[in-house]
């Protein structure tokens, strides 16, 4: 039987996969990707909620690494055999503590009101392809340049 206490595993988790080099778009680490579009529009943070989006909170930025993220979320909970209906928040967030630093937390809140926190500072540069080599080890895109470059301008 599981235990909710186990949704601190599936934090640290999804935490360890998110800041992964091997969380790639476009063959590149995608936590550059991140730092550049934050520096880019003066943005502090971003978030990419976890459980399905309402119809009005349908314009995330980086969709597709969301929607990996979800996918995830809902593999690791299924290994712990932890029912969905126990998770009644989830997101991952985002926050540019320094122009080569971001801080990456997981979070996730049970239905009994427990809350489970998970956080990394990322050491990042922003993404340059001109100074970057692309990794070709296979299509793990987490998000797409598309989207980026859609919400660049």
């Amino acid at each position: 039987m599981a235990r909710r206490r186990e949704l601190k595993a599936v934090c640290n988790d999804l935490l360890a996969i998110f800041v992964s080099r091997n969380n790639r778009i476009d063959g590149y680490w995608a936590l550059g990707f991140f730092q550049a579009w934050l520096q880019k529009h003066g943005a502090q943070a971003m978030a990419f909620p976890l459980l399905p989006v309402q119809e009005e909170d349908s314009e995330i930025l980086f969709a597709e690494t969301a929607e990996f993220f979800r996918n995830e979320l809902d593999r690791l909970a299924a290994t712990r055999k932890i029912p969905p209906e126990w998770i009644i928040h989830a997101s991952i967030d985002v926050l540019s503590v320094a122009p080569d630093s971001l801080l990456c937390t997981v979070t996730l809140a049970a239905d009994n009101g427990l809350q489970f926190r998970s956080g990394a500072d990322a050491q990042t540069h922003i993404h340059d392809p001109s100074k970057e080599f692309a990794s070709g080890s296979g299509p793990r895109l987490r998000g797409s340049r598309r989207s980026w470059l859609a919400h660049s301008s």
